[in-house]
């Protein structure tokens, strides 16, 4: 079941935490940097996930934190390439 919830996040008792991302993202907004400053092993399995499988939008990677918690990382915006590339607008594929 989904719940939408209110204040931070990362306190909250549920058992999964999802949010969209692109591949190759930097992981520095909103959601995802205090992700990223939580669990810093996250971001670096992440990005090597992202550097070996090339993920496409549409696709998913989840991560399990040593707490029992999981990240399900939903690849919902295009690939940002290069340096201080952003990433496209993230869209809902049907």
């Amino acid at each position: 079941m989904i719940h939408e919830v209110a204040g931070d996040i990362l306190l909250t008792k549920a058992q999964v935490i999802a949010h969209g991302v692109a591949p190759n993202d930097d992981f520095t907004s909103v959601l995802a940097i205090s992700l990223r400053e939580h669990w810093p092993a996250m971001y670096k399995e992440f990005r090597h996930y992202c550097h070996t499988m090339h993920p496409k939008t549409g696709e998913i990677w989840m991560w399990n934190s040593p707490e029992g918690k999981r990240v399900v990382n939903l690849f919902t915006q295009e690939t940002a390439y290069g340096h201080g590339a952003k990433p496209g607008r993230a869209r809902q594929h049907l």
